[in-house]
C-alpha cells in the first residue's frame, strides 16, 4: 500500500514538474539564455517520458466521458433481458452494443466514438428521454468495472478484446509498464476462454468442447492452454522484473505474478488432475507479508478443518503454502465463489494432497451437469431439516418444481433450514465449545432473506448441512459478510477466521 502511495505522489510530482517546467521554458526563450533553454528542454524531455512510461496505452475518452455523452442524447432504457448493452473499447474506437446474453450473440453494434477522427458519430438508438433517471445514468457512467478496466486495457468490453490485444502487442518486444500488463491480462482471459470459463464477453468460437468433471482436457487442448497461460504468467514476470514496483488494483506485481501461477495449477486441480496441475507449482513465489498473511489464516483453523475464503490473495497464497512448504495440509481451502462451478464442486468430492473430501449430500452429477444455477425461495412452510430439503431439490417430479411459461424452476420451500448435529458426530473443537448438551439432538437455524440462492450459495449450504460439525468450518476474516447465509449469531472469532 505504501508503495502505491508513494506512486501516486510520484505521479503527481512529475506531472507538476512538467508543467513548471514548461512554463519556465517558455519565460527563458524569450530572453535567449539558451544554455539554460536546452538544460531545462532536457530535463523536461526526460521527466515527462518518464511519466508517459507508467501509461502509454493508446488514447481513448475515458469510459465516463464517452458514457456521459452516450446518455446525453441517447437512451437505453428500452433493452430488456435477454438483451443488455455494453459499451466497447474497440481497435476503431468506442463501439455501442447490444448482446443477446443468453447465446453471447450481437444484436447491435454502431462505432460511437471513433479513434481515427476522433470524433462522435450519429446513432441509430433511441433519443434521450427528458424524463429518464438521472440517478439510474449516473450508475451506469460510474459503474467501477468498466471504468476500471477500459483505463487499464487498450481494448475490452466484447468477445474477442483478448485476442485483439494479443494481435496487436503479443509481437511487440519492448512495451512499456501498462501495456505489459494489458498483454498478461489479454493472454489470462484467452486462457481462461479456452477452458469455456465463461464471462461476459465469453466467445464460444474458440472454447474447447469439453465432458463434465476432471481429466476433461486432451494432450492437445491441455498444451494449447498451457501456451497461453504460460505466456501470461512469463509476461506477468518480465513486468515485475522491468518494474519492482508496478501496482495493481490487486497487489504487486510480484504477487501478481505469484497468484497467477498458482492460479494455473488450481485450474488444472479442478480441471484436469493433481499430476498435471503439480506441473504448474514454481518455488519462491510471493514475499513474505503474503505468506504471513496466508499462514495466520490457516493456523487460526482448528485441526482437519474447512476454510473458507473468496477471492485470489487469501486462496492462492494458501494453496502456496500447502503445496510447496508443506504448511497445515490438513485444511481444506475453499473458495465460495468458485462454488459458482460444477466442475469445482466436483473437485472437491476427491481427496487432493492428503485431505479429505468434503462432504456434500446432493449428487456429484447433479454439480456437474449445472442443471440447477439457481434456486428460488418460496415460502410454502415454517420449516425444513436439511436433508429432506436436498432429497426435495434433487427429485425430478415436477411437483418440486415452479413452473413458468412452460419452464420449470428450482425452489426452496421455506426461508429457515434446520441443520441438525448429534454429540457424536461433533469435532473436538466443538465438544470443547460447548455444543454438546448431554446427547439430545440440537439444531443450528440456517434463515434465509433472500428471494433466491445462487449454486455457490447453495452448495455452501449444502457443505454445511452434510458436514454435521464432524469438520470445523470456518469463514476467512477476508470474505464478506453477504456470504455468510445469515449464520452470524453462530459465528466466534479466532484469529483471522470466524468459526461456525
Amino acid at each position: 500500500m505504501l508503495a502505491g502511495i508513494l506512486k501516486v505522489l510520484h505521479i503527481a510530482m512529475l506531472q507538476f514538474f512538467c508543467n513548471f517546467l514548461s512554463q519556465i521554458t517558455l519565460i527563458m526563450k524569450t530572453r535567449k539564455p539558451f544554455f539554460l533553454v536546452a538544460i531545462l528542454s532536457f530535463l523536461l524531455a526526460s521527466s515527462c517520458s518518464t511519466l508517459s512510461r507508467l501509461n502509454e496505452l493508446p488514447y481513448y475518452p475515458a469510459y465516463k466521458h464517452v458514457m456521459t455523452n452516450f446518455l446525453s442524447n441517447y437512451s437505453i432504457d428500452e433493452i430488456q433481458y435477454p438483451e443488455q448493452f455494453y459499451m466497447a473499447k474497440k481497435p476503431d474506437g468506442w463501439h455501442a452494443m447490444i448482446v443477446d446474453i443468453t447465446d453471447h450473440s450481437l444484436v447491435k453494434d454502431e462505432l460511437y466514438w471513433e479513434r481515427k477522427t476522433k470524433k462522435y458519430h450519429t446513432s441509430t438508438f433511441p433519443a434521450a428521454n427528458p424524463r429518464q433517471n438521472p440517478e439510474n445514468n449516473s450508475k451506469i457512467i460510474n459503474e467501477w468495472r468498466n471504468n476500471y478496466f477500459t483505463s487499464i486495457s487498450p481494448y475490452w468490453g466484447y468477445a474477442g478484446w483478448d485476442e485483439d490485444v494479443i494481435n496487436e502487442y503479443g509481437e511487440e518486444s519492448s512495451l512499456p509498464d501498462s501495456l505489459l500488463n494489458a498483454l498478461a491480462r489479454a493472454y489470462c482471459s484467452y486462457a481462461k476462454g479456452l477452458l469455456g470459463k465463461q464471462d461476459d464477453f465469453f466467445s464460444e468460437e474458440k472454447a474447447f468442447s469439453l465432458p463434465t468433471g476432471q481429466d476433461a482436457l486432451t494432450g492437445k487442448q491441455l498444451a494449447e492452454y498451457r501456451k497461453y497461460e504460460h505466456k501470461a504468467i512469463d509476461t506477468y514476470y518480465q513486468l515485475w522484473q522491468q518494474n519492482p514496483d508496478y501496482e495493481t488494483f490487486v497487489a504487486d506485481i510480484y504477487n501478481v505474478y505469484s497468484n497467477e501461477v498458482m492460479n494455473s495449477y488450481l485450474t488444472l486441480l479442478y480441471f484436469q488432475n493433481q499430476e498435471e496441475a503439480s506441473k504448474e507449482l514454481k518455488p519462491g513465489l510471493y514475499d513474505a507479508f503474503y505468506k504471513d498473511m496466508a499462514k495466520r489464516l490457516l493456523a487460526s483453523c482448528d485441526e482437519n478443518a474447512i476454510l473458507l475464503v473468496n477471492g485470489d490473495s487469501d486462496t492462492y497464497p494458501l494453496l502456496y503454502l500447502q503445496e510447496m512448504e508443506g504448511y497445515r495440509t490438513d485444511v481444506s481451502v475453499v473458495n465460495v465463489s468458485m462454488l459458482g462451478s460444477g466442475r469445482y464442486i466436483s473437485h472437491l468430492f476427491q481427496a487432493v494432497s492428503g485431505r479429505e473430501p468434503i462432504n456434500f449430500t446432493m449428487s456429484k452429477e447433479i454439480y456437474q451437469n449445472e442443471s440447477k444455477p439457481i434456486f428460488y425461495i418460496v415460502e410454502k412452510g415454517p420449516s425444513a431439516d436439511f436433508k429432506t430439503l436436498i432429497r426435495f431439490i434433487s427429485s425430478d417430479d415436477p411437483r418440486t418444481k415452479l413452473e413458468s411459461e412452460g419452464r420449470h424452476f428450482d425452489f426452496i420451500p421455506t426461508s429457515t433450514i434446520e441443520v441438525e448435529y448429534k454429540r457424536e458426530s461433533l469435532s473436538e473443537s466443538y465438544l470443547d465449545r460447548g455444543m454438546d448438551h448431554s446427547g439430545q439432538d440440537n439444531k443450528v437455524f440456517v434463515k434465509l432473506d433472500k428471494k433466491h440462492l445462487y449454486l455457490n450459495q447453495f452448495a455452501l449450504l449444502d457443505i454445511l448441512g452434510s458436514n454435521e460439525f464432524q469438520r470445523p468450518i470456518y469463514f476467512a476474516i477476508t470474505v464478506s459478510k453477504e456470504e455468510y447465509l445469515n449464520l452470524d449469531e453462530y459465528l466466534q472469532c479466532e484469529g483471522f477466521a470466524y468459526k461456525i
